[in-house]
């Protein structure tokens, strides 16, 4: 009961694709075409010359679609394109590769060495302590591509370290199984293809629960994954 009632919360709290504090004025900026263009145009650079990897980088750069919507606020920004009848989803955090973290030298560091710092990232943001033993399952589930005896790319271990350092890209690829939150259909560097969810409002004072509620179940999620 705790975890449905954590899994409507986070469903409710991300369905906008905005986090809005009901405390904080939001500035939200609509459709800007070309900085959505620029920011495709960066990410696809990247991609091609092999900085950045991904299973929806082949859709993304082959830019055969129409750019629908564009907006910023909150602590992301999302894309809505339409391609073949369907409207597709796009988030980040930060638009651009330089504005993440990528101090750490992806070449020298073990795949082993990696995973132990992912699993310390995301068990730091969900507060779960998953053992060493389970980052290799962690790591299938932020990038589904992974196959055991397989070694990380460079381009895999970047947009891997860029993906996590979005909070609600850890959320939505550790509970895609619950089939509450938007599930992750696919990656590109810092970007992701997620579901598109039909938004609604809530009332201010539900909102101010947020914090609280998180709190108290993120512990109690790791006895049910």
């Amino acid at each position: 009961m705790i975890v449905f009632t954590f899994l409507i919360y986070y469903s409710i709290s991300s369905a906008n694709g905005i986090d809005i504090n009901p405390n904080e004025k939001s500035d939200i900026t609509y459709y800007n075409a070309s900085k959505a263009q620029l920011i495709v145009d960066k990410l696809c650079d990247s991609w091609n010359l092999g900085i950045y990897a991904g299973d929806f980088c082949g859709i993304l750069c082959a830019k055969n679609w129409t750019l629908v919507d564009y907006f910023e606020g909150g602590n992301k920004k999302v894309f809505k394109i339409h391609m073949n009848g369907a409207d597709i989803i796009v988030k980040m955090q930060h638009p651009f590769m330089d504005q993440y973290d990528l101090q750490l030298d992806f070449n020298s560091a073990s795949d082993e060495q990696f995973m132990d710092m992912v699993l310390d990232i995301v068990n730091d943001h969900l507060r779960l302590d998953w053992p060493r033993r389970y980052k290799k399952h962690l790591i299938r589930k932020l990038w589904p591509n992974y196959k055991d005896g397989l070694k990380l790319k460079e381009s895999e271990k970047r947009s891997i370290w860029t993906l996590i350092q979005q909070n609600e890209y850890i959320n939505q690829a550790v509970l895609q199984m619950s089939r509450v939150t938007p599930k992750i259909l696919g990656v590109c560097g810092h970007s992701y293809q997620s579901e598109q969810l039909i938004p609604f409002r809530m009332k201010p004072y539900y909102l101010n629960l947020k914090a609280k509620i998180l709190v108290h179940l993120m512990g109690t999620l790791k006895l049910f994954l």
